[in-house]
């Protein structure tokens, strides 16, 4: 994921930031733990080890946002005001919000990139490790916990029970993995590849799916590379990123359709109506059902 923010407005945002009245006071007029969340399946968490003691506001929540394309405004900003924890992706994401990011005493950043000692340019895509989540559930109560110690145990209590959430998407990646023999898939963007690493799938077009996440030509190479692995059924299934597309990607799908070659659909947003856990298996389920009809 790639959000292409101006230094410019970096500069004006944390301009509004101050004007707006930023303190070195916690902000929260309910007297909760403010939570300030890039992406809304990490205010997630959130919501699931704070409960009742945090308020959580998420500032991409709409999954017909495209990441790719998000810049912050002054209401942005605005919302940064009383954070007292901030959880963002990093990995060079979503730098945007470290601009935005008010300069008080005492507010606690989480970064998921740092935690999981992951640098920029490596796949920002850290959602689709199970183990980015558990990671930054059990940092969160810990932090939680050290601005209110009264309610510690209950948040690491939470944070248990939030990674034990997690286990069915564990067991059907463990599922899968059983059955994928290390064979190779190809993909329209890197936005998948942590998961299908974890899911024993080689992916065979990782500089085609890397110019197209840069947003740049793929080389007719790749592209010919890619139809070639498409006719001649040298992939499992193409994983494509629904919420991007362009003329190549188009003919690409089209090329697998006629080939008979399944596609997997994914998405950078966690979707409407589905939480992380469901938005997860969803998808895990489509592979599933592709290895059930190759049996």
């Amino acid at each position: 994921m790639r959000l292409k923010i101006g230094w410019l407005l970096g500069i004006i945002m944390v301009g509004a930031f101050f004007i707006s009245g930023c303190t070195n006071q916690k902000g929260s007029s309910s007297g909760k733990i403010e939570v300030v969340s890039t992406l809304n399946f990490y205010g997630e968490i959130a919501k699931k080890v704070g409960g009742n003691h945090v308020k959580v506001t998420n500032i991409i929540d709409n999954p017909a946002v495209d990441p790719h394309d998000f810049e912050p405004t002054t209401k942005t900003a605005k919302l940064m005001v009383n954070a007292d924890i901030v959880l963002e992706n990093g990995v060079g994401s979503d730098t945007w919000i470290q601009k935005i990011t008010p300069q008080k005493k005492g507010i606690k950043v989480l970064n998921a990139g740092k935690l999981m000692d992951k640098k920029d340019g490596d796949n920002p895509h850290l959602w689709y490790k199970l183990a980015t989540m558990r990671t930054m559930a059990r940092h969160l109560a810990t932090e939680l916990g050290h601005k209110d110690p009264k309610h510690q145990k209950e948040y690491q209590k939470n944070a248990n029970a939030y990674v034990k959430s997690l286990e069915p998407v564990q067991q059907k990646i463990n599922q899968i993995k059983a059955n994928s023999g290390g064979k190779k898939v190809a993909v329209t963007e890197p936005v998948y590849d942590y998961t299908l690493s974890e899911l024993n799938y080689k992916v065979s077009d990782n500089q085609f799916a890397l110019a197209i996440e840069n947003e740049t030509d793929p080389s007719p190479k790749m592209v010919e590379k890619l139809q070639n692995d498409l006719r001649k059924k040298r992939v499992e299934f193409v994983v494509n990123n629904k919420q991007t597309g362009n003329k190549v990607i188009d003919e690409l799908l089209e090329l697998a359709k006629k080939s008979d070659v399944p596609v997997v659909n994914v998405t950078e947003t966690m979707p409407s109506g589905k939480n992380y856990q469901s938005w997860m298996l969803s998808q895990l389920d489509q592979i599933s059902k592709i290895q059930e009809g190759k049996k």
